[in-house]
């Protein structure tokens, strides 16, 4: 609860320098009227201003700064707010459009960001600030907060208003943990049945067949024949090495046909080595005249095209002599008529330089033509000398050559017919090999496959007695492994039947505790709900034509499905027993119905939860009513039970009449300023 002790305003508005207004000082109903200077009324001097401030300094104005901000004043809005609270704390909170706002405690500066700042004023009001605004100003023209809202609207913010938001918050989260805990069960009772059927399962899979125990036989005397054979493979291994061994075997081809191939080999590539030498000195001979002859042949060319230059230049040369006679008697060269210019002798003197030019360049062809039949002949017999090198060499080195090369195809031949005579020596070797190593094989796979066999016999019946003992091995450890499975599983489900019921406790006390909290909540609820409609019935019944109505309201309706509706509906009993929806009734009569809720309201908030502010601000609220009405209204408020300062806006003559008390907000020259009369 807060208490408003004094306010200050600053750039707000028409009120451009700082005034202040000592709501201690005020009565229990107070009336604010408005001079207007500039005008000669009342209308215009800004006697809103001062619940727009307090609007603003709650930040619950719905009109921006720049239009509430002074025009006559260079300085930011300032308004400034000191209350008290329950444990009579000096609070001061500040809002200045420039720097912000601020909140302080016994003078302690709330710190930190706005929204901290914000935050703590929320607090402070312990109520949504849009209720809070209507709870404290109601607007020209604004019907009654509480009446206005939803049914759903109206149960919210009762309950929240009642300090009952917390428990609300609790049995969210009881409702949601129920659901966890039904989930849990669910998903724990499903884990037992399956553990359940698998230890049935596993009791049902532990009834072990033993085999039975095979006969098994005496094996001594049969690995004692075993090694007898093995004796007697061993011998006969021995036999068979020996025979082999006086097999004779052939001699085979002689060494020396092939050192001597060898030696001959060594020496043809000698003479091959030389006689290419030989032709390699050919070749680059051959290399050397082929360049020399190529370089004379191009030689000859350039002679031979100087020449043909040079023919070319002398016919030039004789028609530029014939030209130049012809101009040296007057006479056009090309036409034969007389020719008379008087640049001629100029022309003469560039044609004579251009003929000395030529003469000069057809003297150096001649003479770089001179020598070509010289050139022939030379190129004649570099061509003849190039016949004879293209020819192919012979010397005595070939001559070395296939003479070695005729031996060696000869002592080929007698390592070819030595060979074959080697061949079928050696097949006739290894055929009495192949013979003697047959008939010793024979003997000793036939010892081998009956050591073989008896082995078998003895192996057979190892496996069996193997194979019995395992079998006796693994059932016992099965029947261990089954019992532990089994022992494991009732450990599980124990457990986890442990785990059920203690679940199956945690849901009944969570069922136990929402019941009560629901229960504790109902009776809150329903206590404050009666207690606004009584007061508000109160109230109603102070108004002219409206003493026996009585203001009930309806909440917790049940549902088919079993669920409690939370919402609250107003009905108004008019004394005759029927009860009529309060939307149904409009003007003078919704006015008086919407006042007498919103006092109790903001009563019951105060008496019960201490919650809201100890001002009620009335911008021109009995509009639309009657002078008698209006009279009934300004007594109501004068005389009802409440600790609230009522501050009233209001020109009318009947309101003026009744309220003594008045703050005037006087205009001139566009500043208003605030006096108490």
């Amino acid at each position: 609860m807060l208490y408003l002790k004094g306010l200050s305003i600053e750039g707000f508005r028409s009120i451009r320098d700082k005034q202040e207004i000592d709501i201690n000082a005020l009565g229990r109903a107070t009336r604010i009227a408005g001079v207007n200077n500039d005008t000669g009324g009342d209308s215009g001097a800004g006697k809103t201003s001062v619940a727009e401030a307090i609007d603003y300094l709650f930040n619950v104005s719905s009109i921006p700064a720049t239009v509430l901000k002074c025009r006559e004043s260079t300085g930011p809005i300032e308004i400034c707010g000191t209350f008290l609270n329950e444990k009579s704390e000096e609070i001061v909170i500040k809002r200045n459009s420039k720097d912000g706002v601020s909140v302080s405690i016994n003078n302690e500066l709330v710190e930190g960001l706005s929204t901290i700042v914000e935050e703590k004023i929320d607090e402070l009001i312990s109520i949504p600030r849009k209720i809070f605004r209507k709870m404290y100003h109601k607007k020209q023209k604004e019907s009654g907060f509480f009446l206005k809202l939803t049914p759903k609207e109206s149960w919210n913010f009762l309950n929240q208003a009642c300090g009952l938001g917390e428990w609300q918050i609790k049995l969210e989260k009881l409702d949601i943990r129920v659901k966890e805990l039904k989930d849990l069960l669910s998903k724990k009772e499903y884990e037992i049945s399956v553990d359940k059927d698998s230890l049935k399962d596993l009791e049902e899979r532990t009834n072990f067949v033993v085999p039975e125990k095979p006969v098994l036989i005496d094996t001594k005397h049969i690995e004692k024949e075993i090694k007898q054979i093995e004796s007697t493979v061993e011998k006969l291994i021995a036999e068979k090495d020996e025979t082999i061994s006086k097999i004779q075997k052939p001699e085979n081809v002689p060494t020396d046909y092939g050192r001597l191939i060898e030696k001959l080999e060594e020496e043809i590539g000698k003479h091959e080595n030389r006689h290419q030498d030989v032709l390699d000195e050919v070749n680059a001979k051959y290399k050397k005249l082929k360049t020399i002859v190529e370089f004379k042949e191009k030689e000859l060319n350039d002679k031979r095209f100087a020449e043909s230059n040079a023919n070319h230049l002398k016919k030039d040369i004789k028609k530029k002599v014939t030209e130049l006679k012809m101009l040296g008697e007057e006479e056009c060269p090309t036409c034969n008529q007389v020719w008379v210019d008087p640049i001629k002798q100029e022309i003469i003197n560039e044609k004579k330089t251009a003929l000395k030019s030529d003469k000069a360049t057809y003297d150096k062809l001649v003479k770089e033509s001179d020598g070509q039949e010289d050139l022939v002949e030379k190129i004649a017999k570099g061509k003849a000398k190039l016949e004879e090198l293209s020819e192919p060499v012979v010397n005595n080195e070939l001559e070395h050559i296939n003479k070695y090369k005729a031996e060696i195809k000869k002592y080929q031949e007698k390592i070819s017919k030595a060979s074959s005579e080697y061949q079928t020596a050696y097949s006739a070797y290894s055929t009495e090999i192949d013979k003697a190593k047959n008939h010793f094989n024979e003997l000793i796979e036939s010892q081998k496959s009956k050591a073989s066999s008896l082995a078998s016999q003895v192996q057979e019946n190892e496996l069996k007695k193997e194979y019995y003992d395992k079998a006796v091995e693994k059932i016992e450890s099965d029947k261990a492994i089954f019992e532990n499975a089994k022992q494991t599983r009732r450990d599980k489900i124990f457990a986890k039947e442990k785990e059920l019921s203690e679940l199956n406790k945690e849901m009944d006390l969570a069922y136990e505790s929402k019941k009560a909290i629901r229960s504790y909540n109902m009776k809150v609820f329903q206590e404050t709900l009666d207690t606004i409609a009584y007061n508000a019935s109160n109230i109603l019944n102070m108004v002219p034509n409206a003493q026996n109505s009585t203001i009930t309201f309806e909440s917790f309706k049940e549902l088919k499905n079993g669920n409690i509706k939370e919402e609250i509906t107003a009905f108004i009993n008019n004394g005759k027993g029927q009860n009529v929806d309060v939307r149904s009734f409009s003007g003078g009569e919704e006015t008086s119905i919407d006042l007498a809720v919103d006092l109790a309201v903001i009563d019951v908030l105060e008496d019960k939860f201490n919650k809201g502010i100890n001002i009620f601000l009335m911008d021109e609220p009995f509009n639309g009513l009657d002078g008698i009405s209006k009279e009934g209204y300004v007594e109501i408020l004068t005389n009802i039970d409440t600790n609230k300062k009522l501050i009233i806006m209001d020109h009318s003559v009947e309101v003026k009449e009744m309220i003594s008390d008045t703050i005037i907000v006087e205009k001139s020259n566009d500043v208003s300023r605030i006096v108490n009369e």
